[in-house]
């Protein structure tokens, strides 16, 4: 290998590789859609929840704080991730 080449990238773990097993073949695509269904719940609904956890953070006066905080809050699950 090179020095100046740079390493592989792994893939990114998404929902299907951390599945306990693949499911029967004729419910493969009912299992897919749910799947597809809950993640873009999941992204659609999250911009509400960061908003009520600033709200519930920063309290009647101090909004840029509960922003602050709820930003990090929010930010440490995405450390955790390889």
């Amino acid at each position: 290998m090179d020095v100046r080449t740079p390493p592989p990238r792994r893939p990114a773990l998404g929902p299907p590789s951390i599945c306990a097993g693949d499911p029967h073949f004729r419910l493969w695509g009912r299992a897919e859609s749910v799947r597809t269904f809950l993640w873009m719940g999941a992204e659609a609904i999250a911009p509400v929840v960061f908003g009520f956890v600033a709200d519930l953070l920063g309290g009647d006066r101090n909004q840029a704080q509960g922003l602050r905080y709820a930003l990090l809050l929010m930010l440490a699950p995405l450390g955790r991730t390889p």
